[in-house]
């Protein structure tokens, strides 16, 4: 069965900045570093810091 949805132009346009913003920062050797590179978290952990992510705990 395929499932159809329907999104909002809203969250389409949301969608579309991420990817351009992440293709973007992969395809900068430089970005790639910074966004990438260990230590990731400024604090030390090595934890790879996601944009947009919600910590749960």
């Amino acid at each position: 069965m395929k499932v159809i949805r329907k999104y909002s132009q809203a969250i389409k346009l949301r969608t579309v900045k991420f990817l351009d913003e992440f293709y973007d920062t992969i395809n900068d050797p430089e970005k790639a570093l910074l966004a990438f590179g260990y230590p990731c978290d400024p604090s030390g952990t090595g934890n790879v810091v996601i944009k947009g992510m919600r910590k749960i705990n």
